[in-house]
């Protein structure tokens, strides 16, 4: 079973390949910024969807994985910071408090039905609580290292991040970009060979 990811992001690629799976990246090329829904999940679920066919358009015999993240805090959007101005009053606005982390998942699977391919969607959000005791002079710090500059939110919990975490209530998978468990349901009832093998 041949299956793209929809995505160029290496820490996606990996969880992959962690569980077995060895999948092709394509970046879908479209413009995510101008996708926006009603809220936070639905704009989630917009990109993930138009990464998910965009790719389809380049091999339409493959499963193709699209899923989009998006970070927020009273239902406002934090995308990738834009500059360190504003990466830094979005980590102050975060400092203290809780925020979210939803990440949908489009796959589709091509299908001999006149109707297109099967669309599989769903969401998993994480909780994710910033430390009290952050100066900003921390936070200054943070960004200086600059490893997360390309990431929603604008930090990375995995690696020097993780200094900014109080705590998560939620799939820490999904904090990485892709949530692992629901996702593997899905392959599996789609027919994807247990452990990535068959």
């Amino acid at each position: 079973m041949k299956m793209i990811l929809a995505s160029a992001s290496p820490y996606r690629k990996a969880l992959l390949k962690d569980v077995g799976l060895n999948v092709e990246t394509i970046g879908a090329n479209i413009d995510e910024y101008s996708i926006v829904g009603c809220n936070p999940i639905q704009t989630a679920q917009y990109r993930a969807r138009a990464k998910a066919e965009d790719v389809r358009l380049k091999d339409s015999t493959a499963v193709v994985i699209g899923a989009d993240q998006v970070c927020y805090i009273d239902d406002v959007v934090m995308d990738k910071p834009r500059s360190s101005a504003e990466w830094f009053s979005r980590l102050q606005a975060m400092r203290g408090r809780s925020h979210f982390l939803s990440t949908a998942v489009c796959i589709l699977v091509a299908s001999s039905s006149e109707k297109g391919p099967e669309c599989i969607e769903f969401v998993e959000t994480t909780r994710v609580f910033f430390r009290t005791d952050l100066s900003d002079a921390d936070l200054k710090a943070y960004i200086d290292i600059g490893e997360a500059k390309k990431c929603a939110g604008g930090y990375m919990m995995e690696n020097r991040g993780a200094w900014l975490i109080e705590r998560i209530e939620g799939d820490w998978q999904n904090v990485i970009g892709l949530p692992i468990f629901p996702l593997l349901a899905h392959l599996k009832r789609i027919g994807c060979p247990i452990f990535g093998v068959g």
